[in-house]
């Protein structure tokens, strides 16, 4: 009053309420969009999770595919810690299924899964081979077209290269490398092939690099292998419960599916793999 103005008057107390109200309205209609967002956030992780569960997405032979699926089950661990399990067990199953096809033929019409052959395919430089079988064959087609001490054609030296890159000493055998042509093994009596180096030269067996060439169901179960790790990286107290998982989806030694080696070997190389990389499982594993 000393001052000309009333505190309690309309004067200055009207901008005050009308500031608060704004304020409390602001404030409403934040807290009423933050449950539709959740919502929506929730709804997509659940479509991500889904996506991640169809197993045979990971054998799509798009290498985008891939890449997609491994970055969706990082993403969703990292903002949604409660669906590791889930994950981890999609991840899994997607290794213990392989490579199938949908077949008709079932009871009433029913879809039925089985191996898909496409998955024995081996791309090697961008030369697709139906299988292993074809791929010796090939090599021994090679053997056959050249005498003994000449050397490989460009186009056949590179085929070779390639081969031999993975043969389990493929690094060590390359070294050096300069050509290489075919010859008689001293011991075992048989044409082979040989590495030609500026010091010396060194036989290899190309079934043992045939045998242990990768095929596309194995290069696709390396993404799942390194997405897998990855997941546990982030949340290693899962490593447990990832072996149990292992445990429970282990290849049956009877049946059609019991019959395939292959699926066995690629198996027991993906756990190998995992505990390779991930040394945790090896208490729960190799027990």
């Amino acid at each position: 009053q000393a001052l000309g103005f009333s505190l309690a008057g309309p004067t200055f107390i009207g901008p005050i309420l009308e500031r608060a109200r704004t304020r409390r309205s602001g404030r409403m209609q934040v807290e009423s969009t933050r449950p539709r967002d959740r919502d929506e956030m929730e709804d997509k992780q659940l479509a991500h999770l889904e996506e991640i569960k169809t197993t045979q997405g990971w054998y799509d032979i798009d290498s985008g595919t891939h890449d997609r699926l491994r970055r969706l089950s990082l993403e969703l661990v990292s903002e949604r810690p409660a669906t590791v399990p889930k994950v981890c067990q999609a991840l899994v199953q997607a290794l213990a299924e392989g490579m199938k096809r949908s077949q008709p033929g079932g009871k009433k019409g029913a879809i039925v899964w089985e191996r898909d052959p496409r998955g024995e395919s081996i791309n090697l430089g961008g030369e697709v081979y139906e299988n292993r079988v074809a791929l010796k064959e090939y090599c021994q087609n090679i053997l056959r077209r050249y005498v003994n001490e000449q050397p490989l054609d460009e186009k056949d030296l590179q085929l070779m290269q390639r081969v031999l890159a993975n043969h389990p000493r493929g690094t060590e055998k390359l070294h050096g490398c300069q050509a290489m042509v075919v010859g008689m093994h001293p011991v075992h009596k048989a044409r082979c092939f040989y590495v030609i180096r500026h010091n010396g030269r060194e036989d290899f067996s190309f079934l043992r690099c045939v045998q242990n060439t990768p095929t596309d169901e194995i290069e696709a179960q390396r993404q799942i292998c390194d997405a897998l790790c990855k997941v546990l990286q982030l949340h290693p107290t899962s490593c447990e419960h990832v072996a149990q998982v292992i445990e429970s989806n282990f290849p049956s030694y009877r049946g059609k599916e019991g019959a395939v080696v292959e699926k066995h070997r690629n198996w027991t190389h993906n756990i190998l793999e995992l505990c390779s990389r991930m040394p945790a499982l090896t208490h729960f594993l190799l027990r």
